[in-house]
């Protein structure tokens, strides 16, 4: 393949193949890549998915407050009634 000039063969062609391909499966991967001066850096993206988690984990905490408050409501409603029929039945 002769391309401005210069020949392109098989094997320059191949390694560009290998390094997109590299790179689709780093970002599949939940990696990111970045380019820098004549570096890559790859990084794994979690700050996202770490606030996400943060988040849900505090919303089921709350959720989970309500959740024992009402266990408990409905402990002493339940205790409540035992005693009125208690005293209704003496």
């Amino acid at each position: 393949m002769i391309m401005n000039g210069s020949i392109i063969n098989c094997c320059t062609v191949s390694l560009v193949l290998c390094i997109v391909i590299l790179a689709m499966l780093a970002m599949f991967f939940n990696y990111s890549l970045k380019l820098k001066d004549k570096s890559i850096e790859l990084e794994k993206r979690e700050s996202h998915s770490q606030q996400r988690i943060k988040d849900l984990e505090q919303r089921n905490g709350s959720e989970q407050k309500q959740i024992d408050q009402l266990k408990q409501q409905l402990a002493d409603m339940k205790m409540s009634q035992l005693k009125k029929s208690k005293d209704h039945d003496n």
